[in-house]
């Protein structure tokens, strides 16, 4: 959504490019407090207070809206007497102008990332399956023939039965998927073709579908990039969609002018969502990303850029419209960031195969298990290794509920 810095009481929150201790510590009460107004009016509406449960109707009786305000007053001065004990009147006036910074939440418009995580606290489950397929991964079975004529066409429609069955079966347990369209591009147009059936069937299947290029290039051809993937092309006034998907995964290591033409995808009636490397997963990242720039290493700078690219794209959520992709070879980095950062959305690439765990996974997300989802690819794509009789729907579905496991006892998806 866009702010609008004149009708602002607080624009200095939206609007910085630094961001203070004073702000992190406003940004946790305004959220603790519309979560606490949000889970006590809902009570009836899950038949919790049976005595005033009713109809929606009741609800927008004057008198139950004017005890709603009463209540919403008592939540406001308790949290605030815990947050700052020495405020003033004064200053509680003014916190209490910055928390109804929006006068109808109503008339704003859900964004991507919104899409995302309510996905994400619909399943109670931030796990985002990425689909990286190789010859090594697919199953014997699906290769028969490739087997009997090698060739890209052949292990392309492999890749393709493969990644289809895993969509199927796997749907109603993810909120998303990743395509890593290198896997597709090894193959040439033929693996490029089943990429883009395979998007738009991921669409088609009610999957948030993010495509990762880590594709960054000088500002015209950034531009080309952005309309091909987000605004479509222009046919003899049809409009084609070659790749269908909510976001794109970017590498911002050159600058604004690869990043600012995607920017206007990311509003409008079908908005888009970034996600820009700032720490990677592979094992030389420090030899770039760990360097030490002025007061501060690359990493925290590219976080800085990344943030200041989503100022005026904030979700409803709370999180920005770019997020940051952050690997998980680095626990302490992720805290570090997720301290430091908390508008921006967390994509954490490195679960499983690559030596990623829960405990450091669970360092992505804030206190409601909001704000991160965690990518996992070989190490469900290739479960069916441990146990070759098994069918490898069955023997990914069972790795990604162990995975599921695994994360909720260190996270939990309120």
């Amino acid at each position: 959504m866009r702010h609008n810095k004149e009708a602002d009481p607080f624009p200095g929150r939206l609007f910085c490019k630094e961001r203070s201790t004073a702000d992190g510590v406003f940004g946790a009460f305004h959220r603790i407090f519309h979560g606490v107004r949000c889970l006590v009016h809902r009570l009836p509406d899950l038949g919790l207070l049976g005595q005033h449960g009713g109809s929606h109707r009741a609800a927008d009786h004057p008198q139950t809206q004017s005890q709603g305000k009463a209540f919403d007053a008592h939540v406001f001065r308790l949290l605030s007497s815990i947050f700052f004990p020495k405020y003033t009147e004064k200053s509680c006036h003014f916190l209490q102008i910055c928390v109804t910074i929006r006068k109808n939440e109503s008339e704003v418009p859900v964004v991507s990332i919104d899409v995302l995580q309510n996905k994400i606290r619909k399943l109670k489950t931030p796990i985002i399956l990425g689909l990286d397929p190789t010859l090594e991964l697919i199953p014997p079975a699906l290769l028969a023939e490739y087997r009997e004529n090698p060739g890209p066409e052949t292990l392309a429609e492999g890749y393709l039965r493969f990644c289809k069955g895993l969509l199927e079966g796997l749907r109603k347990l993810i909120p998303g998927v990743k395509f890593q369209s290198a896997c597709f591009e090894a193959l040439g147009w033929q693996g490029v073709k089943v990429m883009q059936e395979l998007l738009a069937y991921a669409k088609k299947l009610g999957c948030y579908v993010i495509l990762e290029t880590m594709r960054s290039d000088v500002g015209h051809i950034a531009a080309l990039n952005a309309q091909s993937v987000f605004g479509g092309l222009d046919f003899g006034g049809e409009r084609v969609y070659p790749y269908p998907c909510d976001a794109l995964v970017l590498n911002g290591y050159l600058g604004s002018d690869g990043i600012r033409p995607y920017l206007p995808y990311l509003q409008g009636e079908n908005p888009k969502n970034l996600f820009v490397v700032v720490k990677s997963s592979n094992k030389s990242s420090p030899e770039v990303q760990d360097l030490i720039s002025g007061d501060r290493v690359i990493h925290t700078a590219m976080a800085d850029l990344t943030l200041r690219w989503s100022t005026e794209l904030f979700g409803k959520c709370g999180y920005g419209e770019v997020g940051a992709v952050v690997g998980l070879s680095n626990p302490r980095a992720i805290q570090e960031l997720r301290k430091r950062y908390d508008t921006l959305f967390f994509l954490v690439p490195g679960y499983g195969a690559q030596g990623g765990v829960a405990k450091h996974a669970s360092y992505a997300f804030d206190r409601l298990g909001h704000g991160a989802a965690v990518c996992a690819a070989r190490s469900i794509l290739g479960a069916w290794k441990d146990s070759p009789d098994t069918d490898y729907i069955e023997a990914a579905r069972a790795a990604l509920e162990k995975m599921k496991r695994q994360l909720e006892t260190y996270v939990t998806v309120l």
